[in-house]
């Protein structure tokens, strides 16, 4: 409401609307699937387009966050292959690859993956072992302890870094991209986690490929210009499908 608002007064046209999502959407069908930690009872395959566009009367798109916070780093950096990976509540990927922006059901998720055959299915995904809240739920702490006292989670920090490792070997094994951009609130703790990562995938990599990766980090969270370039992006691909 605030940003139709602005867009009033400054005389602005509104085109389409993007929406970056923390969660698990269907971003054809506008709908969330669920988002991570909330029971599926209560939020599961909701529709937020549909009453967005009855309301501003515009196209409304959805990607998921790691998918918005890419195209923020096209908009910054230009057409380079990359993947990003977003490290917060939940794990997000997002793939440009060949030119363009990998997303809807075709985009790289790994949050689902089984990482350790070992505990039970539910607790051994990326996003249980490796995610903000996956942490928590694990380690029976708060937010605030977690990231005011990581010393003290360490060795729990450095596991979560090997799971990670795998992942970030798998993701390299698929697409075969070596500039990898991690982004999310678990960055605060790389001190933790990161080299434990890095050792992980040396040991699975060729080392000539392994010193080719490149790491960067993006400080940007949200994804919100991400999502308004998406936006603009898809309409005007709706709008040339339909002539």
């Amino acid at each position: 409401d605030d940003a139709a608002a602005w867009s009033k007064e400054e005389g602005k046209e509104v085109l389409s609307i993007g929406l970056s999502v923390q969660s698990y959407v269907n971003s054809k069908k506008g709908q969330i699937l669920h988002f991570p930690g909330i029971n599926e009872n209560e939020w599961k395959d909701v529709d937020v387009v549909s009453p967005l566009k009855e309301k501003y009367h515009v196209p409304v798109f959805m990607e998921r966050d790691g998918v918005c916070l890419l195209c923020e780093e096209y908009i910054d950096h230009g057409a380079e292959d990359k993947i990003l990976v977003l490290l917060d509540n939940s794990i997000s990927f997002g793939v440009f690859f060949d030119g363009s922006i990998v997303s809807g059901s075709n985009s790289m998720d790994l949050g689902h993956t089984v990482y350790d055959l070992n505990l039970d299915p539910k607790e051994a995904t990326l996003t249980s072992l490796v995610s903000v809240k996956g942490l928590l739920n694990k380690l029976q702490i708060s937010e605030k302890e977690l990231f005011e006292n990581p010393g003290k989670y360490a060795s729990t920090l450095k596991r979560a870094g090997q799971y990670l490792g795998l992942a970030l070997y798998d993701v390299y094994r698929l697409q075969g991209i070596s500039n990898i951009v991690l982004a999310g609130k678990l960055l605060l703790l790389k001190d933790f986690f990161l080299e434990e990562a890095k050792k992980t995938m040396k040991r699975y990599m060729k080392n000539e490929a392994f010193e080719g990766l490149r790491f960067t980090f993006l400080d940007s969270n949200d994804g919100s210009r991400g999502a308004a370039w998406f936006a603009l992006q898809s309409g005007l691909e709706e709008s040339i499908g339909r002539r």
